[in-house]
């Protein structure tokens, strides 16, 4: 069976079954996520594929009239992605979460937002908890010599995307293999994102509000589960649409 499958409910009852293009092979084509894009009601699907050699991520839209784009590769920056997660923001940008393997360490979680029309990146790959670094001390001026200004670059304008609505919630659990968390994923509250990951007995959460990350943790005790902790992100995130 392939692993994207689209099943659809018919007015009548009865459901219909699917196939992506190109996507028949249920070992080249894992761990799909879906969401709608609410402007133009279009089925957005990002998976992991193999090439044969590697990872990539993958997305397809499916329009109203039921046809498939073809498909469009998603700028990891060379890393391997797995089990994806996504969301969407009021800003119409994707954001999606996923788990890496840096070197022989274990696997770690990487966020990269795109804009959701052209799945173009509108930001860095970034480890959502890293710990935030220290700003760097300014070096001394030469004795006699007086420190200029440094002269800003010139930036390309970003124009930003059509605003958009409504959450895309996720979860993944973490492979069998002993890791450093046991769930994780990604909730979206107006223009901001919640990724966030069980770890122990301890739901860590990252929030990234205009290109800016902010960390905290909660302890859930032995008791915790992936059902509690994604609750909780749920919460945080809609808390950022309230006035």
């Amino acid at each position: 069976m392939s692993a994207l499958k689209v099943r659809q409910g018919l007015k009548d009852g009865r459901t219909s079954e699917e196939i992506i293009p190109e996507t028949a092979d249920p070992l080249a084509d894992i761990a799909p996520q879906a969401l709608l894009d609410p402007d133009t009601g279009d089925l957005v699907v990002v998976w992991n594929r193999h090439d044969g050699r590697k990872l990539t991520l993958a997305s397809s839209r499916r329009d109203a009239a039921g046809t498939w784009s073809s498909i469009a590769y998603l700028d990891t920056g060379g890393l391997e992605p797995g089990d994806p997660e996504v969301a969407l923001d009021t800003t119409a940008r994707l954001h999606v979460v996923f788990r890496v393997t840096p070197g022989k360490g274990e696997p770690g979680l990487r966020h990269r937002a795109y804009d959701l029309a052209t799945l173009q990146p509108v930001g860095d790959i970034v480890d959502p908890f890293a710990p935030a670094a220290k700003p760097a001390s300014p070096e001394p001026a030469a004795p006699g010599k007086a420190e200029s200004a440094p002269t800003p670059r010139a930036g390309k304008p970003r124009a930003e995307a059509a605003p958009a609505s409504g959450p895309a919630p996720g979860l993944t659990v973490a492979p069998e293999k002993p890791v450093a968390f046991t769930a994780y994923g990604v909730e979206a509250g107006c223009e901001t994102a919640v990724v966030y990951r069980v770890a122990g007995g301890k739901l860590d959460i990252a929030t990234w509000t205009s290109s800016k990350w902010t960390r905290g943790s909660i302890e859930m005790g032995p008791a915790s589960d992936p059902a509690t902790a994604r609750s909780l992100a749920v919460e945080i995130a809609r808390r950022f649409c309230r006035p």
